[in-house]
């Protein structure tokens, strides 16, 4: 069994590296993943699951005043793009998210904004979606969730705040 995950996790990296950049050993987490970030080019990692791709627009109410039916109509307004969340299992040694969210911390919040990609994997590790985003930032970064006397793997999250998303794929 380890034989197969250890095939499938080659399999994968050798894929993604067709799609976005190049693999790296240390991105290898400890369970599998259906998911990769990458930042300005540079792969981030691989992450078991992610949250946030999402986009959508305030509704803005008005009626007319000249309307004799009194509707009152519907616009949209100011267009939200929320926050994107990811996990992982943590990976021994690998601390690019911290250095990334100790850029913020630092305040140099300029050299921290990137822009990125998510590219979702399906079961047999085949690229079949892509969200791209712009001017993403680390705003929240926690890890490990994980009992002492549980079984669980260790698990870290990141959030990434951001001005802009979109699905390219």
């Amino acid at each position: 069994m380890r034989m197969i995950k250890a095939l499938i996790i080659l399999f994968f990296v050798a894929g993604a590296g067709l799609m976005a950049a190049p693999a790296q050993a240390k991105d290898l987490p400890y369970s599998n993943f259906n998911f990769v970030v990458v930042i300005d080019g540079q792969r981030l990692g691989g992450f078991t699951e992610v949250s946030g791709l999402a986009t959508e627009n305030e509704v803005v109410e008005y009626r007319e005043g000249s309307d004799s039916n009194q509707v009152i109509r519907k616009i949209p307004g100011v267009a939200k793009f929320s926050n994107i969340t990811l996990k992982r299992g943590i990976i021994s040694g690998n601390t690019d998210l911290w250095e990334w969210r100790q850029q913020v911390i630092d305040g140099d919040i300029a050299g921290a904004r990137k822009n990125g990609s998510i590219i979702m994997y399906d079961k047999d590790m085949q690229p079949v979606a892509k969200w791209q985003f712009e001017n993403g930032w680390p705003a929240k970064i926690v890890g490990p969730s994980q009992k002492s006397d549980g079984n669980d793997i260790a698990m870290e999250e990141l959030t990434i705040a951001h001005e802009y998303i979109e699905r390219v794929r």
